[in-house]
């Protein structure tokens, strides 16, 4: 299965760890879904199982060619993915960020011992440890997600 495109990958972690973000995700997707040049997957723990449709204006569920294909996003190549969740997706960016751009858009509120000073230093490390291949942004909530993408800029 191969496909080149030149679009931006938005995928969402639709996860129960990532609940607390999902009406922003939900809200990331319907304005998304307003552009062409935006693939949007509903991606689990960073597995996809659905891609937003166009035609339909509704997500499909992918056949099994598609689901091998972005299986630890290893079919995209010389892409920039978007990842809005959790750590759940490391193994997928670890395969991928040496083909493609990756910015994860991170979310870490769940955890027990969450501080902004703590925050900080988990994202650091994590960036630490992609060798600055893919730009870590904390994301976890509508103020952080403003800020990350002010930054971006």
């Amino acid at each position: 299965y191969s496909r080149e495109k030149m679009q931006l990958i938005l995928m969402l972690d639709s996860s129960p760890s990532c609940k607390r973000m999902a009406k922003v995700y939900s809200k990331i997707a319907t304005e998304s879904a307003k552009f062409d040049d935006v693939e949007i997957y509903d991606s689990p723990n960073g597995y996809s199982h659905s891609v937003y449709d166009p035609r339909t204006k509704q997500f499909r569920l992918l056949e099994r060619e598609e689901i091998d294909y972005t299986y630890h996003w290893n079919g995209f190549q010389n892409r920039t993915i978007i990842y809005f969740g959790d750590y759940d997706a490391q193994e997928s960016i670890r395969m991928s960020y040496k083909y493609n751009d990756v910015h994860w858009f991170f979310q870490r509120s769940h955890y027990e011992d969450y501080t902004d000073e703590n925050n900080k230093r988990y994202i650091s490390r994590i960036a630490e440890q992609w060798k600055d291949k893919v730009t870590v942004h904390q994301c976890n909530n509508l103020t952080d997600l403003i800020s990350a993408v002010r930054n971006m800029k």
